[in-house]
Protein backbone atom coordinates (compact mmCIF):
# COMPACT_ATOMS: atom_id res chain seq x y z
CA UNK A 1 0.00 0.00 0.00
CA UNK A 2 1.36 3.28 -1.02
CA UNK A 3 2.65 5.59 1.54
CA UNK A 4 0.23 9.07 2.06
CA UNK A 5 2.29 11.58 3.25
CA UNK A 6 0.40 15.35 4.64
CA UNK A 7 2.43 18.27 4.20
CA UNK A 8 0.70 21.81 5.83
CA UNK A 9 0.77 24.32 3.08
CA UNK A 10 2.44 27.84 3.98
CA UNK A 11 0.55 30.65 4.80
CA UNK A 12 -2.07 28.74 6.40
CA UNK A 13 -5.04 30.26 6.91
CA UNK A 14 -5.82 30.05 2.89
CA UNK A 15 -9.60 31.37 3.65
CA UNK A 16 -9.55 33.98 6.84
CA UNK A 17 -12.46 35.83 8.82
CA UNK A 18 -13.61 38.96 6.92
CA UNK A 19 -12.08 38.33 3.33
CA UNK A 20 -14.60 40.55 2.23
CA UNK A 21 -17.20 42.94 3.22
CA UNK A 22 -19.85 40.13 3.23
CA UNK A 23 -18.28 37.05 4.45
CA UNK A 24 -17.89 37.54 8.48
CA UNK A 25 -16.35 36.65 10.84
CA UNK A 26 -17.42 32.56 11.08
CA UNK A 27 -15.50 30.13 9.01
CA UNK A 28 -17.12 26.58 8.43
CA UNK A 29 -17.73 23.35 6.82
CA UNK A 30 -14.98 23.84 3.53
CA UNK A 31 -15.56 21.40 0.87
CA UNK A 32 -12.80 21.84 -2.15
CA UNK A 33 -13.36 20.49 -5.84
CA UNK A 34 -11.27 20.26 -8.53
CA UNK A 35 -13.56 22.50 -11.39
CA UNK A 36 -13.87 19.66 -14.23
CA UNK A 37 -13.01 20.68 -17.54
CA UNK A 38 -16.92 20.44 -18.93
CA UNK A 39 -16.91 23.69 -16.85
CA UNK A 40 -17.00 26.95 -19.37
CA UNK A 41 -15.36 29.66 -18.25
CA UNK A 42 -13.95 28.83 -14.65
CA UNK A 43 -12.97 31.81 -12.35
CA UNK A 44 -10.44 29.23 -11.20
CA UNK A 45 -8.97 25.73 -11.00
CA UNK A 46 -10.34 25.29 -7.85
CA UNK A 47 -13.61 26.03 -6.19
CA UNK A 48 -13.52 25.87 -2.13
CA UNK A 49 -16.99 26.02 -0.58
CA UNK A 50 -17.59 27.01 2.94
CA UNK A 51 -20.17 29.14 5.10
CA UNK A 52 -21.13 30.40 8.16
CA UNK A 53 -22.28 28.19 10.63
CA UNK A 54 -26.08 30.46 11.18
CA UNK A 55 -25.32 32.37 7.78
CA UNK A 56 -27.50 33.75 4.84
CA UNK A 57 -25.70 31.85 2.02
CA UNK A 58 -23.29 29.15 0.78
CA UNK A 59 -19.16 31.05 0.57
CA UNK A 60 -17.00 30.88 -2.53
CA UNK A 61 -13.20 31.24 -3.05
CA UNK A 62 -11.59 30.27 -6.29
CA UNK A 63 -7.61 29.56 -6.80
CA UNK A 64 -6.08 28.24 -9.62
CA UNK A 65 -3.23 26.36 -7.42
CA UNK A 66 -3.97 25.26 -3.90
CA UNK A 67 -1.44 27.24 -2.56
CA UNK A 68 -3.64 29.94 -3.65
CA UNK A 69 -3.89 32.97 -3.63
CA UNK A 70 -7.71 32.33 -2.85
CA UNK A 71 -9.79 35.09 -3.99
CA UNK A 72 -13.81 35.37 -2.46
CA UNK A 73 -16.43 35.05 -5.14
CA UNK A 74 -18.53 37.78 -3.29
CA UNK A 75 -21.90 36.59 -4.37
CA UNK A 76 -21.01 33.02 -3.48
CA UNK A 77 -23.07 30.27 -4.52
CA UNK A 78 -26.24 29.34 -2.74
CA UNK A 79 -28.49 32.09 -0.77
CA UNK A 80 -30.96 30.75 2.16
CA UNK A 81 -33.79 32.56 -0.10
CA UNK A 82 -32.99 30.43 -2.47
CA UNK A 83 -32.68 27.13 -0.20
CA UNK A 84 -35.76 26.46 0.15
CA UNK A 85 -35.07 26.60 3.98
CA UNK A 86 -37.45 29.71 5.69
CA UNK A 87 -35.92 32.56 5.86
CA UNK A 88 -37.50 33.54 8.92
CA UNK A 89 -36.89 33.12 12.43
CA UNK A 90 -38.84 30.62 14.05
CA UNK A 91 -41.60 30.82 16.48
CA UNK A 92 -40.36 29.43 19.73
CA UNK A 93 -42.79 27.80 21.30
CA UNK A 94 -44.97 29.20 24.43
CA UNK A 95 -42.83 28.43 27.64
CA UNK A 96 -39.81 27.51 25.41
CA UNK A 97 -36.51 27.90 27.68
CA UNK A 98 -32.79 27.75 26.32
CA UNK A 99 -32.65 24.47 28.66
CA UNK A 100 -35.65 22.77 26.46
CA UNK A 101 -33.96 24.13 23.29
CA UNK A 102 -30.18 22.58 24.00
CA UNK A 103 -31.54 19.16 24.35
CA UNK A 104 -29.83 16.81 26.96
CA UNK A 105 -27.15 15.24 24.48
CA UNK A 106 -23.99 13.66 26.79
CA UNK A 107 -21.15 16.67 26.83
CA UNK A 108 -23.03 19.38 26.48
CA UNK A 109 -22.42 22.34 27.59
CA UNK A 110 -24.94 23.67 30.34
CA UNK A 111 -26.46 27.41 28.96
CA UNK A 112 -25.04 30.53 29.54
CA UNK A 113 -21.87 29.03 28.94
CA UNK A 114 -19.41 31.71 27.41
CA UNK A 115 -18.72 31.44 24.20
CA UNK A 116 -21.43 29.03 23.49
CA UNK A 117 -24.63 30.47 21.58
CA UNK A 118 -27.98 31.05 23.13
CA UNK A 119 -30.05 27.82 22.82
CA UNK A 120 -33.01 29.34 21.75
CA UNK A 121 -31.49 31.49 19.17
CA UNK A 122 -29.29 28.80 18.02
CA UNK A 123 -32.94 26.37 17.39
CA UNK A 124 -34.85 29.23 15.56
CA UNK A 125 -32.03 31.21 13.15
CA UNK A 126 -32.80 30.41 9.94
CA UNK A 127 -29.87 29.42 7.95
CA UNK A 128 -27.90 26.93 5.65
CA UNK A 129 -24.18 25.57 6.34
CA UNK A 130 -21.86 22.92 5.69
CA UNK A 131 -21.31 22.40 1.81
CA UNK A 132 -20.43 18.90 1.03
CA UNK A 133 -19.75 19.26 -3.00
CA UNK A 134 -19.13 16.56 -5.62
CA UNK A 135 -18.64 16.43 -9.47
CA UNK A 136 -20.84 14.11 -11.03
CA UNK A 137 -18.80 13.26 -14.69
CA UNK A 138 -21.66 10.99 -15.41
CA UNK A 139 -24.41 13.49 -15.64
CA UNK A 140 -21.79 17.06 -15.39
CA UNK A 141 -23.10 18.56 -13.12
CA UNK A 142 -21.89 19.69 -9.51
CA UNK A 143 -23.99 18.32 -6.44
CA UNK A 144 -24.28 20.39 -3.15
CA UNK A 145 -25.59 18.67 -0.40
CA UNK A 146 -26.02 21.23 2.40
CA UNK A 147 -28.06 21.82 5.93
CA UNK A 148 -30.49 24.44 7.17
CA UNK A 149 -33.35 25.06 9.82
CA UNK A 150 -36.71 23.58 8.64
CA UNK A 151 -38.60 24.29 11.56
CA UNK A 152 -38.18 25.04 15.29
CA UNK A 153 -35.24 22.89 16.32
CA UNK A 154 -35.15 20.66 13.23
CA UNK A 155 -32.39 20.93 10.86
CA UNK A 156 -32.31 18.95 7.82
CA UNK A 157 -30.20 17.85 4.65
CA UNK A 158 -31.29 19.07 1.16
CA UNK A 159 -29.32 18.93 -2.08
CA UNK A 160 -28.92 21.42 -4.83
CA UNK A 161 -27.60 21.07 -8.24
CA UNK A 162 -25.25 23.15 -10.76
CA UNK A 163 -23.95 23.17 -14.12
CA UNK A 164 -20.97 25.73 -13.60
CA UNK A 165 -20.20 25.68 -9.75
CA UNK A 166 -21.12 29.16 -9.54
CA UNK A 167 -25.26 28.67 -9.56
CA UNK A 168 -27.12 25.99 -7.62
CA UNK A 169 -30.82 25.53 -7.85
CA UNK A 170 -32.09 23.68 -4.44
CA UNK A 171 -34.11 20.60 -5.44
CA UNK A 172 -37.28 20.29 -3.33
CA UNK A 173 -37.79 18.57 -0.18
CA UNK A 174 -39.40 14.84 -0.16
CA UNK A 175 -43.22 15.42 0.23
CA UNK A 176 -45.35 12.79 2.30
CA UNK A 177 -46.01 10.07 -0.14
CA UNK A 178 -42.85 10.63 -2.64
CA UNK A 179 -41.29 7.61 -0.99
CA UNK A 180 -43.62 5.04 -1.46
CA UNK A 181 -42.47 2.16 -3.32
CA UNK A 182 -39.18 3.76 -3.76
CA UNK A 183 -37.77 0.52 -2.22
CA UNK A 184 -35.01 -0.04 -4.52
CA UNK A 185 -33.99 3.84 -3.43
CA UNK A 186 -34.16 3.47 0.27
CA UNK A 187 -32.11 -0.45 -0.14
CA UNK A 188 -29.64 1.95 -1.77
CA UNK A 189 -29.26 3.73 1.20
CA UNK A 190 -29.70 1.27 3.64
CA UNK A 191 -26.85 0.12 6.14
CA UNK A 192 -26.09 3.80 8.00
CA UNK A 193 -27.70 4.17 11.36
CA UNK A 194 -30.79 5.79 10.77
CA UNK A 195 -32.21 3.55 7.70
CA UNK A 196 -34.77 1.91 9.87
CA UNK A 197 -36.34 5.12 11.07
CA UNK A 198 -36.23 6.35 7.76
CA UNK A 199 -38.16 3.24 6.63
CA UNK A 200 -40.66 3.80 9.26
CA UNK A 201 -41.46 7.59 8.41
CA UNK A 202 -41.50 6.52 4.77
CA UNK A 203 -44.30 4.07 5.46
CA UNK A 204 -46.21 6.41 7.33
CA UNK A 205 -45.95 8.49 4.09
CA UNK A 206 -43.86 11.25 6.10
CA UNK A 207 -40.82 12.68 4.29
CA UNK A 208 -37.50 10.59 4.74
CA UNK A 209 -34.62 12.92 7.05
CA UNK A 210 -31.56 11.34 5.19
CA UNK A 211 -28.11 12.21 6.50
CA UNK A 212 -25.50 13.78 3.91
CA UNK A 213 -23.20 10.67 5.13
CA UNK A 214 -25.48 8.20 4.46
CA UNK A 215 -26.17 9.53 0.69
CA UNK A 216 -22.73 10.48 -0.02
CA UNK A 217 -22.18 6.97 -1.76
CA UNK A 218 -25.97 6.82 -3.31
CA UNK A 219 -26.67 10.63 -4.85
CA UNK A 220 -28.20 9.52 -7.61
CA UNK A 221 -30.99 7.84 -4.47
CA UNK A 222 -31.25 11.35 -2.94
CA UNK A 223 -32.20 12.97 -6.49
CA UNK A 224 -34.70 10.64 -7.23
CA UNK A 225 -36.20 11.22 -3.65
CA UNK A 226 -36.26 14.74 -3.80
CA UNK A 227 -38.35 14.91 -6.55
CA UNK A 228 -38.11 17.01 -9.87
CA UNK A 229 -36.30 19.87 -9.96
CA UNK A 230 -38.32 23.01 -9.96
Amino acid sequence: MSQLRIRRLEGNPIIRPRMDDRMGGNVQGPSLIRVPDWVRAPLGRYYLYFADHKGSYIRLAVADALTGPWRIHRPGALTLADSGFPPEPMAIPAGGTAAQAAGTLPGMAPPGTAGIPDALADASTPHIASPDVHVDPQQRRIVMYFHGLESYRRQVSRVALSSDGLHFQARPAPRPGDLRGRGADLAALRGQGRSRHRDRRAARGRPAVVDRAEVRDSAESLLRCAGPAG
